[in-house]
């Protein structure tokens, strides 16, 4: 996805940036319901320390933006455009033919006008099937990396802190098998999709949201 001018779009940048925002704002309002409702912590074991808990969640959202940011690098590769294909130092320097009037016949009277170059042709388009497809497997990959970075990163953490790996191992289970992990998860699962819907939405050449007064205005 690229520009009129060929230079590489930043939309999907941008809209990476954002969902990673909406994920990490999503992630702790599902913990505070959950821990509402269920009477569970988010981190049960006392001697887990402070940092375990957000560190889990800022490795989380690691993984995730790492997934956005790599799908928006293969959406933002520029294209050149192929009427403005770079000429050669000896095309440059080259001076154009001049007409000979011997050359002439009348063949050349009577052939019709050529039709203008239709500008559609000039950019490179991706193919419709790849355009509007909603890549869901890459959405459930996310969520799930998501989902194991979040437990297998608080399993490190804890076991480096209480000096056992066998109690990172189990720490690994219990946060497998509870809320808190499939929540980091399903929300990753769920940012992603409405990621890559809005990309497509945004066509090859998407443009910011008007405010209200700016709609009025145009």
């Amino acid at each position: 996805m690229s520009t009129p001018s060929g230079e590489p779009n930043r939309y999907p940048v941008v809209l990476a940036i954002f969902a990673g925002i909406t994920f990490f704002a999503l992630v702790v309002c599902a913990f505070g319901f959950i821990s509402l409702f269920t009477n569970l912590e988010v981190i049960d074991e006392p001697d887990a320390g402070p940092l375990v808990g957000p560190s889990m969640v800022a490795f989380a959202l690691a993984a995730f933006l790492i997934s956005l940011l790599r799908r928006a690098a293969t959406l933002r590769a520029p294209q050149t455009p192929a009427a403005h294909q770079p000429r050669t130092p000896d095309a440059q320097h080259s001076s154009p033919p001049t007409p000979d009037a011997r050359s002439f016949d009348a063949r050349s009277f009577d052939a019709p006008p050529s039709s203008p170059p239709d500008p559609s042709t000039a950019y490179p388009r991706r193919p419709a099937s790849d355009a509007s497809r909603v890549p869901v497997g890459w959405a459930v990959l996310t969520g799930l990396a998501t989902y194991l970075v979040y437990a297998l990163s608080g399993a490190v953490l804890y076991a480096a802190t209480t000096g056992s790996i066998l109690a990172g191992v189990i720490f690994a289970r219990d946060t497998f098998l509870g809320p808190f992990a499939l929540a980091a998860g399903i929300a990753a699962l769920v940012v992603a999709l409405v990621f890559a819907i809005l990309v497509i939405v945004g066509g090859e050449h998407p443009r910011r949201p008007l405010w209200p007064w700016e709609r009025d205005r145009g």
